[in-house]
């Protein structure tokens, strides 16, 4: 292959043929056993991610300076791993303050998103699809925990959705359960927020006690779930597709306004783990209370910067969970591969 250097930089090809994505691909397509084969047909199919070229430049130097420390540090496991979940937690402190992508003059600004939301907001109400709630906390300038962009926008979590626990215990008991059937209705539980997976669980009720007593809670694609005892805050988007269903008692489900809902996450993991949401010095071992919650400060980008933080973090994250698995001894190396 002979890049075109105008468009496209042979590094950052190079870098996106060793990501998971492509290797999957690679897998899918090959044949043999012991020596696996790709035929050109097949190799010029695949699908690669092409960004501008200034963005694969940008992309390849960060590789490059990760792989620079790791070769600083040689075969070191656990420095490895450290200087990983630190490249982590960098990259998420950097999307949240603003400073992780470039800034776009054409973007909308935040303040003209916020009131879109606050459109929506008021329309549901009016559709009595959600309750009106009380006015939350005018934000003081003390408050506020670092800058921002001018095009960004401080405001309350609870301006960014609406949040519902998961019903009391004594309405959810094993009596209520009962076989799986074209009538029944499921139970989300932990584990598919935990494990990200809408098809796990065994817990259904009947459709007459779900329109009684639990429509309310109910769980439908888009829907975000978040796990609130045990393992706190691990969340999951529900898929096009799922099942309809309920949360159980241990579920939160939050259903947000006009924004980015993996951005959504981003922010919202990163604040009910602050101090301000869980007490001074505390680790988390709860979700905080539906008032503290909501009245978590958070910095809201223009919509269009919202996804080009959420695509930069899924390719730092892909980058962190390769080498992961490559300091934990999980991850082959792939040089199995002809082209034939």
């Amino acid at each position: 292959m002979k890049p075109n250097q105008e468009v496209y930089d042979s590094r950052y090809m190079m870098y996106a043929m060793m990501s998971p994505l492509f290797q999957m691909q690679v897998m899918a397509k090959s044949s043999g056993t012991t020596r696996k084969r790709i035929s050109k047909n097949n190799l010029v199919k695949l699908l690669i991610s092409f960004p501008p070229l200034e963005e694969q430049k940008r992309i390849v130097a960060k590789i490059e300076e990760i792989f620079a420390i790791i070769n600083q540090i040689g075969t070191k496991k656990e420095e490895a791993l450290s200087i990983i979940r630190n490249i982590r937690q960098t990259a998420l402190q950097d999307a949240i303050r603003g400073v992780l992508v470039e800034q776009e003059e054409n973007d909308e600004p935040a303040s003209v998103l916020y009131e879109k939301i606050q459109a929506e907001k008021e329309q549901l109400v009016i559709e009595k699809k959600i309750k009106k709630e009380k006015p939350l906390l005018e934000i003081d300038k003390n408050e506020i925990p670092f800058e921002i962009p001018k095009n960004w926008r401080w405001t309350r979590l609870g301006d960014l959705g609406f949040f519902k626990k998961g019903p009391f215990g004594s309405a959810l008991t094993k009596s209520i359960f009962v076989e799986d059937s074209l009538e029944s209705i499921k139970v989300y539980e932990q584990k598919n927020a935990i494990q990200s997976d809408c098809t796990l669980g065994e817990y259904f009720i009947t459709k007459d006690y779900y329109e009684e007593k639990m429509a309310s809670n109910t769980v439908m694609p888009g829907d975000i779930i978040v796990s609130c005892a045990g393992t706190i805050g691990k969340s999951y988007i529900i898929p096009d597709g799922a099942r309809l269903g309920i949360i159980n008692q241990a579920l939160m489900r939050i259903r947000v306004y006009t924004i980015n809902k993996q951005y959504f996450r981003l922010i919202f993991n990163h604040v009910i783990h602050t101090d301000g949401a869980q007490g001074k010095g505390s680790a988390i071992k709860n979700i905080p209370p539906m008032k503290v919650l909501n009245n978590l400060l958070v910095p809201l980008p223009p919509l269009a910067e919202q996804e080009r933080i959420v695509e930069k973090i899924d390719e730092i994250m892909a980058i962190c969970d390769q080498m992961e698995a490559i300091f934990d001894g999980s991850s082959e190396v792939k040089e199995n591969f002809k082209v034939v």
